[in-house]
């Protein structure tokens, strides 16, 4: 009667050492949590702002065109003030010499034409105003449109960029996709299946592929299965990696957090164990709040038992492009 009085001891001891690691775990991966909540965040805004930039840069397209517009207009009307002010010119240059030839004729023919000659001179000194006035504005138009073409060239060339590294980081995840879809080819589909959300890859693995019910140590075919994914993750450095556990309803929530948890940390360390660094790695246990299926049946339960690993690329140099 001994033996069975210390194994319960030893029993009762470990589920007190589990609940208060539990805790502070539960802690952690809250932060973690909020973390990847927040970088998918991230991965939005970067969204909604190419699609901002697009739509200024449809706007500096308007506002160029409109002046282009604007710019012919006046060119037009300076070329009209020009002709305009050749024919004052030659009237004047008429009316000059009509005076030397008149200059004998009565006082008031020659007072009439100087009269005439004044207000031509007046009318043609008016024109050259407003001729310099418009070369003025053209000239003002003209640094305006520069400036605006110099800014325009630089929105299309940012925006460019945006598009070229969504574009690049969208073609990795399709490639790390079909990597991991070589990966696990042995594999049958009610082991596996991969889906992409939000520009994330979530590959869940499920329990009868990597862990025996209730335990939270990887069977034989789980590790190889481990193997396989560290190998085509391997071949990818730039994209981010989360492990999240997660189980059915039964039992109890403390002990579906534990092992939920613990599932998560064993998948991490295998990982690691296969080359991946652990830096861009991170665990968490979902328990049973984050359910793929109601727990109504047991095929459905059997759906939540399951480990996600979940893939997102790195957008650093995204925010530095935004942030210039």
């Amino acid at each position: 009667m001994k033996k069975p009085t210390n194994l319960l001891l030893l029993l009762a001891l470990s589920f007190s050492f589990q609940a208060c690691v539990s805790m502070q775990k539960y802690k952690e991966l809250e932060l973690v949590k909020d973390h990847y909540k927040a970088e998918a965040e991230n991965y939005r805004n970067v969204a909604d702002e190419n699609q901002r930039l697009q739509e200024e840069l449809n706007t500096c397209n308007k506002q160029l065109k409109q002046c282009y517009e604007e710019a012919e207009s006046l060119s037009a009307e300076v070329e009209k003030l020009s002709r305009q002010k050749s024919e004052l010119q030659q009237q004047y240059d008429n009316l000059l010499e009509q005076n030397k030839a008149l200059l004998a004729s009565a006082s008031y023919e020659t007072q009439s034409l100087q009269e005439l000659l004044a207000a031509k001179q007046e009318e043609l000194d008016r024109k050259e105003r407003e001729l310099a006035d418009l070369r003025y504005e053209l000239e003002n138009r003209q640094t305006n449109l520069n400036q605006l073409q110099l800014s325009l060239e630089e929105r299309e060339k940012k925006v460019k960029e945006l598009e070229a590294l969504l574009q690049a980081k969208d073609e990795q995840m399709r490639q790390m996709r079909t990597q991991i879809d070589e990966a696990l080819r042995g594999f049958s589909s009610a082991d596996f299946t991969i889906t992409e959300r939000d520009g994330k890859i979530y590959l869940s693995l499920s329990q009868g592929l990597l862990f025996k019910k209730g335990s939270d140590q990887l069977d034989f075919k789980g590790l190889n299965a481990i193997k396989q994914i560290a190998e085509a993750l391997n071949t990818n450095p730039d994209i981010n990696i989360t492990v999240e556990g997660h189980t059915d309803s039964d039992g109890t929530p403390e002990r579906n957090w534990d092992l939920s948890v613990l599932r998560a940390t064993t998948v991490v360390k295998a990982l690691t164990q296969n080359g991946v660094d652990p830096k861009r790695i991170s665990a968490c246990g979902r328990a049973f709040y984050s359910p793929v299926a109601p727990n109504d049946t047991e095929a459905n339960k059997a759906r939540n038992r399951r480990t996600e690993i979940i893939l997102s690329p790195k957008l650093d140099q995204l925010y530095d492009i935004i942030n210039q």
